[in-house]
């Protein structure tokens, strides 16, 4: 499944990317849809659902920066008008992808950039107990965030499905293994969190994990977090039978070259051949920024994508 926005490559620079990937038996959104929304596959982000809310970079609060400061009955209420724009018809049965990064519904791994959160829900319980004791505080803390943010998502996630309920809904990098220094398993640690995540998994009829890869990294480092991120998602996979489809990125996070043909052919093989209900390829609007870059997107579908899904299709 294609979710990269390149229509502007075929309308603007009559470089023809959709045609491509279809003769490659790709799936991807009409041209004039979008390539992040559209009749195939929705991509919603933060801003475009509901009032989710999250801690803007300069420290501004949006909807009420925390969960448990949230109103979730017009984040659920406004749900409803924001798919009626993204998806206006209700028997849509495509893939429903939504991402929400701001913060990680579980305490623990609201770590670096993430503990803003922390901080902020133990400012909260501080301010309303100043008598507690720390570790009090960060008890109550603890549990308000993570009540809140299970309610946020579970609610999100059963309204669209209410909403929209032939599409394939799930949150995108759910489930996580988190081994950033490419382990190629996920730690006892990690699995035992993801435990704690299935409530959110129940609630999906899909599930939208990733494996983006970051320059720098050998093949082999490559090869390791791809199959540890799949290994986990096998694993979740496996207590509830729900449909995965694993998101790759076809650039290196970092400098933007094309993934090379063997970790591509890696990251879409080992996905394969786990019996995953598909594989969703994702970028940004550079690979379609220019004519030049139009033509090195169409080089790469024709010279290094197309050679493996000839190969799968093959076999």
């Amino acid at each position: 499944v294609w979710n990269i926005p390149s229509e502007r490559c075929d309308q603007q620079y009559d470089v023809m990317i959709n045609r491509a990937l279809q003769k490659l038996g790709v799936d991807v959104n009409a041209l004039g849809e979008g390539g992040w929304q559209g009749s195939i596959i929705t991509l919603i982000y933060r801003e475009e659902l509901g009032f989710y809310p999250w801690i803007a970079q300069n420290g501004t609060l949006v909807n009420g920066g925390l969960p448990q400061m949230g109103n979730l009955s017009e984040h659920l209420r406004k749900m409803e008008s924001d798919l009626n724009v993204m998806i206006p018809d209700v028997r849509y049965d495509g893939l429903g992808v939504i991402d929400w990064e701001a913060w990680r519904p579980l305490w623990d791994r609201n770590y670096d950039s993430f503990d803003r959160y922390r901080q902020l829900s133990v400012k909260k319980v501080s301010e309303e107990h100043p008598d507690w004791s720390r570790d009090e505080v960060e008890r109550a803390a603890k549990d308000e965030f993570e009540a809140a943010a299970r309610e946020f998502m579970q609610q999100t996630m059963l309204r669209a499905e209410e909403l929209r309920p032939h599409a394939k809904w799930g949150f995108y990098l759910f489930p996580n293994c988190h081994n950033t220094k490419s382990q190629r398993h996920c730690t006892h640690k990690e699995q035992r969190l993801n435990n704690k995540l299935l409530w959110l998994f129940n609630a999906s009829s899909s599930l939208y994990p990733s494996a983006y890869l970051v320059s720098g990294a050998n093949h082999t480092s490559n090869q390791d977090h791809i199959h540890g991120q799949i290994g986990e998602a096998l694993r979740i996979q496996n207590k509830l039978e729900k449909p995965v489809y694993m998101y790759h990125r076809i650039r290196y996070g970092g400098n933007n070259h094309y993934y090379n043909a063997h970790d591509l052919h890696y990251a879409i093989t080992e996905s394969y051949s786990r019996g995953f209900e598909g594989v969703v390829l994702w970028d940004d609007h550079n690979v379609s920024l220019s004519a030049d870059t139009c033509h090195r997107l169409l080089s790469f579908i024709t010279q290094t994508l197309g050679p493996i899904i000839a190969n799968l299709t093959s076999q």
